[in-house]
């Protein structure tokens, strides 16, 4: 790092201007007193100018320090230009109070207190918005960042408009194929992911590979964040070989990357992990998530809700071991980091109480089961939405216990609401992808609807609800199939030369 001083009287701005030629640089600003009133960085690119400026209330020397990012190893150079003097002006102050909140807004977000790091963090983009002048890129810093923490907190629904926000603005200022628009749409896309909206968030993160293609290296970290955010929206989609290989390609970047960046293996661990999990293969997933806790630990922090995902796979493992002990004490300190971090109603309580009711099924506490998950379904209807994969999970929970209770009429009903979310998020997802990517995704549907079936023919034989039930999801899925049907062959006509479609005409006959 270097420091630069620039002496400011009381009521003086001095207009900065910093220009990166090959690598990335963060500047801070400290005041006379040595409390920092700004810290600017840019995502990343290496490449461009921004303008700054320093804002004195007191006269004194500022001091400002340009450091080089650790990671990734570059070198490059850059200029920092001292244009200017004026006069504060009302703009210039609104703008020296959001930069104090966004200094703020850091130290209170590494310090692990997420809560007074959103607050700060949308009181400054308030301000901005208010008063302060800032280009449409800086703004979208701004309003990232907040999206950034909404993301990771308590208040995770704020957080899609503001990348949407961003996005735009984004696009607008630097270019549709600007490594920092990559960056947007990649996380706007694991929102996406998270609501069940595969097809948006496929169109996204595809969208921010080809991007990253284009503008990064192929050993790049954020082309391997790239790759592993690809992976979980796969993983959600069923399609379990496509998601491994695009997490393994991420681990191998990731694992290469020096500082933070290689931390980040560990969530790719953690998600290879999960992977296995779904595979039923618990032993190598055991392996995989034990690489993955400790590189989670030292990046976010023992007690972070990073970590506590960690401790919720490997309940899982700890549960298929029958070693029900272990898995109720990984889930409850999961459970313990995620109240705290998180707060009483959020998604990922919801998950760990999911994990926790299935310790109590499996030890054969039935009503302790069906209470516990009972109140995830509720927390994930009001937080995730009703079509959201985690309230179907859910559903498909609560139906299963009603069922092993004897209480069929209630298991009838859970089923039911199950089914009707189920064809809404099938007309919305079934037709992207390959044929293969789309035989994954309907494969867990195909299990449910069998339960379905079961329950009406095993448990509920005469029960007028539960045929119903039973008759419209067959039917449902054979239309399903007989519309998939056409469209193949209506694409093959279409591709077809006479000969080829006199054949198809015989076929039909």
């Amino acid at each position: 790092s270097q420091t630069f001083d620039v002496r400011l009287d009381a009521g003086q701005a001095a207009l900065v201007e910093i220009e990166e030629q090959g690598i990335d640089v963060d500047v801070q600003v400290t005041e006379p007193n040595g409390g920092v009133i700004a810290q600017i960085g840019d995502l990343f690119g290496g490449q461009g100018r921004r303008q700054m400026v320093v804002a004195a209330e007191a006269t004194g020397a500022f001091v400002l320090t340009v450091s080089a990012r650790p990671w990734p190893i570059t070198t490059g150079s850059y200029t920092l230009r001292l244009t200017g003097f004026r006069q504060l002006t009302a703009s210039d102050r609104e703008l020296l109070r959001a930069m104090r909140l966004q200094a703020e807004m850091r130290r209170a977000e590494d310090a692990g207190n997420l809560e007074l790091a959103t607050a700060s963090a949308a009181e400054a983009l308030a301000v901005v918005e208010r008063g302060a002048s800032l280009s449409d890129s800086d703004l979208a810093l701004f309003i990232f960042n907040v999206a950034q923490l909404y993301d990771n907190g308590a208040e995770r629904q704020k957080a899609r408009p503001l990348y949407e926000r961003s996005l735009s603005l984004l696009e607008r200022s630097v270019g549709p194929n600007h490594p920092r628009v990559a960056l947007v749409l990649r996380r706007l896309g694991v929102v996406l992911t998270r609501e069940g909206d595969f097809v948006r968030a496929d169109a996204l993160i595809s969208r921010a590979l080809e991007i990253n293609g284009k503008t990064l290296g192929p050993e790049d970290p954020h082309l391997g964040l790239t790759l592993r955010d690809f992976g979980i929206l796969l993983e959600g989609r069923g399609d379990l070989a496509k998601a491994e290989e695009m997490q393994l390609r991420a681990l191998a970047i990731l694992e290469k990357a020096q500082g933070r960046d290689r931390l980040q293996a560990g969530s790719v661990l953690n998600n290879l992990g999960v992977i296995y999990i779904e595979r039923r293969d618990y032993q190598r997933a055991g392996q995989y998530l034990e690489r993955a806790l400790p590189l989670m630990e030292v990046l976010y922090g023992a007690d972070s809700t990073h970590v506590a995902i960690a401790f919720q796979n490997l309940g899982i493992v700890a549960r298929d071991a029958k070693d029900y002990a272990k898995a109720e004490g990984y889930y409850l300190r999961a459970l313990a980091s995620r109240q705290k971090r998180l707060g009483p109603e959020h998604p990922d309580v919801a998950a760990t109480l999911i994990n926790i009711a299935n310790v109590y099924r499996s030890k054969g506490d039935y009503p302790r089961a069906l209470d516990t998950h009972l109140r995830a379904l509720r927390m994930f209807e009001r937080t995730a939405g009703p079509g959201s994969p985690s309230t179907l999970l859910s559903l498909v929970n609560v139906a299963r216990t009603y069922a092993l209770l004897g209480d069929l009429a209630n298991a009838v009903t859970y089923q039911t609401r199950l089914e009707q979310a189920t064809e809404t998020a099938i007309a919305l997802n079934l037709f992207i992808g390959s044929e293969r990517q789309r035989v994954a995704y309907l494969t867990p549907i195909a299990e449910r609807t069998e339960r379905t079936l079961s329950l009406n023919l095993q448990l509920t034989p005469g029960d007028p609800d539960s045929t119903a039930l039973a008759v419209t999801v067959l039917l449902q899925r054979k239309g399903r199939v007989i519309d998939a049907a056409a469209d193949m062959q209506a694409a093959l006509r279409r591709q077809a030369d006479a000969e080829s479609q006199a054949l198809l005409d015989q076929l039909n006959d």
